[in-house]
């Protein structure tokens, strides 16, 4: 049995199978060389830039780091309709690297904004729209910090946004930040915000709203590119991209997140073993409330793994806009109390994530849970069948994840684990699990 204190609270829950990426990128998002290439900080110029003709894809990502016997059918992409592909729009790019470019192209609709009737019949396709890089001729990537590009694959899952993948009419947008140099090294920042999108027809301007920002910018061809600088706070923030009439009137708000943390700070920070790095832990209040912010992977000071093809940072699930959960209290006295459970049993697509394992002997899988505590409770003991853990709260939470989501013959979970509150004046009083509460004895089973 493996004895380990915890300070702070070990975290899981989060779904970091899409986030990182192994150094050696030959075939996938980065540089094709080895992890020593040499990797200059900065802007990517038209004169340093070579082109390599292997096409990025979500498939040939898959196919290289996917789980084992998982077809790359699984994941959710569709490709366009033959012919329809089109560069419709180029940018300066305002670092003065390679030109900007967005291009349309229409795939089978996989979703119907309005219920179809007889006087509207649902189309059978769907309008999408795509950014990346022009350079040669070629529309491509180049990964933060290379200078190398590859062309990119006409795919909804690549820097791409379809005009029913989010709900509201008028605009359809989506943002992402950059950084400086390959986003997995831990001295890049970032540089850089970009939002693009697609609008419905007869609109001429939107207005972008995006990590505390604001631009209004002109419609070309039915589409759109802004521009901004890094966000001050830890995230990316809540899009909103609003067409703008000619009356100056502002209509079809698009608003990718909805809920606000204000008085933003950083409580501490967690770490995941099964993806081997760290992450961070944030409070404030909503509403005049105090809450607490689900622990999130951070890259460049700001919340959110990079996209492994691409390597810029979306926003990183419902902490898009700063959102966090209120934190209930519990009264002095009372027992911990068992709020959450979770794990994984299939093989995490995440190459660097696997790499982790092997070095550390993992077993495959996760296996995670969440406990309240009391203000009087300062650790709780987690008993479990491979391990003995004390584990210090943040924001009265305590945060636990295991390597290996099966234990013998049932799931590693409750009633499997004892847990224990350590109160401050030096006693013990059992915590409760989701069935039943589990008595031990002063000095443990």
């Amino acid at each position: 049995m493996r004895t380990r204190t915890v300070v702070p609270a070990v975290v899981a829950g989060l779904a970091l199978a899409s986030g990182i990426a192994v150094a050696d990128r030959g075939t996938v998002g980065g540089p094709p060389t080895v992890p020593s290439v040499r990797q200059r900080p900065g802007v990517a110029r038209a004169a340093d830039v070579r082109i390599d003709r292997r096409p990025l894809s979500r498939a040939a990502y898959a196919r290289r780091y996917g789980p084992p016997g998982i077809p790359p059918s699984f994941l959710t992409s569709t490709r366009p309709y033959p012919g329809t592909v089109r560069t419709v729009a180029r940018f300066t790019d305002p670092d003065g690297g390679v030109p900007w470019a967005v291009r349309t192209f229409l795939r089978r609709r996989t979703t119907d904004a309005e219920p179809p009737s007889p006087r509207r019949p649902s189309p059978r396709h769907d309008a999408c729209v795509q950014v990346g890089r022009a350079h040669d001729g070629v529309f491509g990537w180049i990964w933060p910090g290379s200078t190398t590009l590859r062309p990119l694959a006409a795919a909804t899952d690549l820097l791409a946004i379809c005009r029913t993948d989010r709900s509201g009419p008028g605009v359809s947008a989506r943002g992402f930040a950059l950084t400086d140099r390959d986003p997995y090294d831990e001295r890049a920042r970032i540089t850089r915000v970009v939002a693009f999108g697609i609008v419905a027809p007869g609109v001429r301007r939107v207005e972008v709203s995006l990590a505390g920002w604001r631009r209004t910018v002109r419609v070309r061809d039915g589409v759109f590119l802004a521009f901004g600088p890094p966000p001050r706070g830890p995230y990316l923030g809540r899009l909103r991209a609003s067409a703008v009439s000619s009356s100056e009137d502002r209509s079809a708000v698009r608003s990718s997140f909805t809920g606000r943390m204000e008085h933003v700070r950083r409580a501490g920070s967690v770490f995941d073993p099964t993806a081997g790095r760290g992450l961070a832990v944030f409070v404030g209040t909503t509403a005049g409330r105090p809450c607490v912010a689900d622990p999130a992977p951070m890259t460049g000071g700001l919340v959110g793994l990079p996209e492994p093809i691409t390597g810029v940072l979306s926003a990183f699930g419902d902490q898009g806009g700063g959102s966090c959960r209120l934190i209930p209290r519990l009264r002095p006295g009372a027992r911990p109390r068992m709020i959450g459970e979770g794990g994984a049993t299939v093989p995490s697509a995440d190459p660097h994530a696997r790499l982790v394992a092997d070095q550390q002997q993992l077993v495959p899988g996760r296996f995670d849970t969440t406990i309240q505590v009391p203000p009087d409770v300062v650790a709780v003991e987690i008993r479990s069948p491979v391990d003995v853990r004390t584990v210090r709260p943040i924001a009265g939470r305590v945060i636990a994840v295991w390597d290996g989501a099966l234990s013998g013959g049932g799931m590693f979970g409750d009633p499997m684990l004892q847990v224990v509150g350590l109160r401050r004046d030096g006693t013990r009083v059992t915590g409760t699990t989701f069935t039943q509460p589990i008595a031990l004895a002063p000095d443990g089973p």
